[in-house]
């Protein structure tokens, strides 16, 4: 996928999710886990997975 094309997807998220989904994946950064993402925002593990769950719907609606 393009440089442009992911930007394109990543622009539905919010901040937050769009943060959360390229630390995880590690576009534009070192790839991290769920527990890694959880510590750097200071929120339990199954939070950052429903953020991340949540943002990869709004990714993957036939809209975007």
């Amino acid at each position: 996928m393009a440089d442009a094309q992911v930007q394109e997807k990543l622009s539905c998220l919010t901040d937050r999710e769009r943060e959360v989904i390229q630390m995880l994946i590690g576009y534009g950064c070192a790839s991290m886990s769920v527990n890694g993402v959880a510590d750097h925002f200071e929120l339990l593990p199954s939070r950052i997975r429903q953020i991340r769950n949540k943002a990869l719907k709004k990714i993957n609606s036939p809209k975007n």
